[in-house]
């Protein structure tokens, strides 16, 4: 299988770029548009939530903690929604190039993962570069980075490639998984932090590896204290066999699937 993804890097990687063109091609904003999107929602939440949250934060209390704060998590709920939202429509969206060329189907997962990931690191970047300017740079924890994204780009294409599967044959799916995901980001600490809630719901966000992976990024880019690896590896060890379920389902139901596209 891995041999051939690589025989087929090159039209993978062209579809990504072709992906990445026709969405910002001809318009006005460009790229601006991956950071238009989240950068509202932070202001919408700043300003309704940030006199509750300001003083709950270690931060120093003020607006723009409370903002990177935001940031942090919402730019990384970004990614892990954006790879669901597609994926879970992306073997109907790409039909009919099933049916005209002959490519592994694990290609189309890799297509929009990677197209995802782009946006991300460019959103990504952005931020690095606001905190170095306002003097608060993570330093060496950007070092953690890439295994923190490496697990959660695992998890979000595991998930969103079982739903994708799932999709072709009961097309509420992808109903489900939209309304799934509203509930899913206000179960995350992105918004509010979870000493904010009473202590008994506390292991129920022991049960939610968004909730640990973005307490990783918010950990990383803005609290940059001692980070704490054990729960990472678990949800590391919960991605893989998330995405190694997702890619047995794809290779036992894919003629099935070509049949119902």
């Amino acid at each position: 299988m891995l041999a051939r993804l690589t025989a087929y890097r090159g039209f993978i990687l062209s579809a990504v770029k072709r992906d990445f063109s026709m969405r910002y091609t001809r318009s006005l904003l460009g790229v601006g548009w991956a950071l238009l999107q989240p950068l509202a929602m932070i202001c919408v939440y700043t300003l309704v939530f940030s006199k509750i949250m300001t003083d709950r934060l270690p931060l120093g209390g003020s607006l723009v903690s409370y903002g990177l704060y935001l940031c942090a998590g919402v730019f990384a709920w970004g990614l892990h929604a954006e790879i669901v939202t597609r994926s879970s429509n992306m073997f109907l969206e790409y039909s009919a190039l099933l049916k005209k060329v002959s490519f592994p189907q694990l290609c189309i997962p890799l297509i929009v993962t990677l197209g995802a990931t782009l946006n991300f690191l460019i959103v990504l970047a952005l931020l690095i570069f606001v905190l170095v300017i306002l003097g608060k740079a993570p330093g060496i924890a950007l070092f953690i980075i890439a295994p923190v994204a490496l697990v959660q780009i695992c998890f979000s294409m595991g998930v969103g490639l079982i739903l994708g599967v799932m999709n072709v044959f009961f097309r509420d799916v992808a109903h489900l998984a939209a309304l799934g995901l509203q509930l899913w980001f206000w179960l995350t600490p992105i918004v509010y932090t979870a000493d904010l809630l009473p202590d008994a719901t506390h292991k129920l966000f022991a049960l939610n590896p968004m909730a640990i992976l973005i307490g990783a990024w918010q950990n990383i880019l803005v609290f940059r204290t001692e980070f704490n690896w054990t729960p990472l590896a678990v949800v590391a060890l919960a991605s893989f066999c998330l995405l190694g379920v997702g890619i047995w389902l794809l290779r036992r139901l894919g003629s099935d699937m070509m049949d119902e596209l």
